[in-house]
């Protein structure tokens, strides 16, 4: 890890504030990952490193902000701290209907799975989960019960239903009271432990607009299955803030099997992407790509419309079988046909803010995240009436 430190004593901000109230007597100027194995890489190699690790890194805009909104030592995300069981949720005491699921699961962490819900306004809207315990699903939570709550956007938090899993630890909510249009807030409480999955449903309006982005190979600069960190492609948090910031809403679609659903949510949260919607295929899947193709032409299917894909040249055949048009689907790894092939994101954002692409247009979404207590990942709505009530 490299870092540049700069002695700020005695230095007046603008003449008016004294630094060492915003900074500290150290200040970090940037932080770069600079593993031990650099120094074997070509140095042709270097810039693109080095690029992507300066990106990633907490630039000073921010810096400030975190100074004057929280207290020293804001540190990067981590949603296992973030995310809480709210007050106005009364839960009894932690109780298992059966006495061996005690033992079973004890000593192993939560790793809990389930697709966020995309739906079209006065469909049925349905939630599914799957709760197991330990590495690769060790232990299924098999006949527990579950509580599930939901909170409408601008509403409290409701009990839906409390329903028990099967052998396999899966449950399904059925929403007898149809939500209406917006993205609502779901957490799923086990009764055993009050651990917890949060998931979101997103009710739209027929037409609703989305741009989806495929996780390994457009995000990922690198391959990780085991779960370590993967390196984020130049560039790409600021597309996609492009079009968040346009008011679409975002699809995060991956291969990876749902059992990752909590390390895939991290890394998006580490590294700065905005809120998004997260859809994972099943654990056991003979046929990754086409789990993906039906996700995707179901999402057609009921009327919403993907007016940008993004994704690696395995994902072209996946979006184009979906329905998608080929001149809005981009390929970022290598030269494919039915396409749009991009370089690198750099050139492709120049090209999006210079209106190459007719259809990128602001779109005026009525689909907006839950605020959550968290700087990095604060709603664009929410964001631009702070500053307007402030400023």
């Amino acid at each position: 890890m490299l870092k540049i430190y700069e002695t700020t004593e005695k230095f007046l901000f603008y003449s008016i504030l004294d630094s060492s109230l915003l900074w500290g007597n150290h200040r970090i100027d940037h932080i770069l990952h600079s593993p031990h194995a650099m120094i074997a890489l070509p140095s042709s190699a270097l810039p693109n490193v080095l690029h992507a690790s300066y990106w990633e890194s907490d630039d000073v805009a921010a810096f400030i902000l975190k100074r004057f909104l929280h207290s020293e030592g804001v540190r990067p995300i981590n949603l296992a701290s973030i995310a809480k069981i709210p007050a106005e949720i009364k839960l009894g005491p932690a109780l298992w209907n059966k006495k061996r699921t005690k033992y079973k699961v004890a000593n192993l962490a939560p790793s809990f799975s389930g697709n966020d819900v995309i739906c079209v306004e006065g469909n049925e809207q349905i939630i599914h989960a799957r709760f197991c315990y330990g590495p690769m699903d060790l232990v299924a939570l098999s006949r527990e019960s579950i509580s599930a709550y939901i909170r409408p956007t601008g509403s409290d938090w409701q009990l839906v239903k409390t329903d028990i899993t099967d052998s396999h630890g899966k449950i399904t909510f059925e929403l007898k009271k149809r939500l209406p249009i917006g993205i609502h807030y779901v957490k799923l409480i086990v009764h055993g432990d009050h651990s917890f999955l949060d998931l979101y449903i997103a009710v739209a309006p027929p037409g609703e607009q989305f741009v989806v982005f495929s996780v390994d190979g457009s995000l990922t600069a690198s391959v990780s299955v085991t779960g370590r960190d993967p390196r984020v492609r130049p560039g790409v948090v600021d597309v996609v803030r492009y079009w968040y910031d346009l008011g679409y809403t975002i699809i995060y679609i991956t291969a990876r099997p749902d059992m990752q659903h909590k390390v895939v949510a991290l890394w998006l949260a580490l590294h700065n992407f905005p809120h998004g919607l997260l859809i994972f295929t099943p654990s056991f899947s003979t046929d990754l790509l086409r789990q993906k193709v039906l996700h995707l032409k179901s999402y057609l299917e009921m009327g919403l419309s993907i007016t940008a894909a993004y994704g690696s040249s395995k994902d072209v055949a996946v979006y184009s079988s979906a329905g998608v048009e080929s001149n809005r689907i981009f390929s970022v790894t290598g030269g494919k046909r039915g396409c749009t092939n991009i370089d690198s994101y750099a050139s492709h954002l120049k090209d999006l803010n210079e209106g190459l692409y007719d259809f990128a247009k602001p779109f005026d979404s009525p689909l907006v995240f839950p605020q959550i207590n968290s700087l990095n990942i604060l709603n664009r709505r929410l964001k631009k009436n702070f500053f307007t009530k402030n400023c």
